[in-house]
């Protein structure tokens, strides 16, 4: 949890200078040739429209993405799946390899001891 706030913090603060930096730089924005001119948008705001549409534009695929995956879990057979970490089963086996290795090693403590 604090490595994230600290990662998240150091992006925030990479971002503030790059505004700060770029505050005063300005282009000319034109959508149709001649049409629909924005003149004097400040870099660091169209950098952040062009990040949106990136963002927005990859949405479809992730949707597809998870649909399809969803699809494959129903259809995939029991042997090829990864164990369940959160299962019962799981965690009957974990404890049977638990007691099984208290018992390996308290016979094992018990062959040890020397008596005098």
């Amino acid at each position: 949890m604090p490595g994230k706030l600290i990662v998240f913090i150091t992006i925030l603060v990479i971002i503030v200078t790059f505004i700060g930096f770029n505050y005063s730089n300005s282009s000319n924005i034109t959508f149709w040739p001649e049409k629909v001119v924005y003149e004097e948008v400040p870099i660091f705001v169209s950098f952040f429209i062009m990040y949106l549409i990136g963002v927005i534009s990859v949405i479809p695929f992730i949707v597809g993405w998870r649909m399809k995956n969803r699809q494959n879990k129903g259809s995939e057979n029991s042997e090829g799946r990864t164990p369940n970490l959160c299962s019962k089963s799981f965690f009957k086996s974990f404890s049977l390899v638990k007691i099984h290795w208290a018992r390996a090693t308290s016979q094992a403590k018990s062959s040890l001891k020397v008596n005098i």
